[in-house]
């Protein structure tokens, strides 16, 4: 179960993530795979 809902966007991740800061980019893989990666630490 997911507890939050929320993610703080640090510089790092906006590095390596640039659609994430463009308009109109498709974020939504990057966003998708950088909450798998957190939620596998969590556990």
């Amino acid at each position: 179960m997911i507890k939050k809902r929320y993610l703080h966007l640090t510089e790092k991740i906006l590095k390596k993530n640039p659609n994430i800061c463009e308009y109109k980019a498709p974020s939504l893989d990057a966003r998708q795979e950088i909450t798998i990666v957190l939620l596998r630490f969590q556990n």
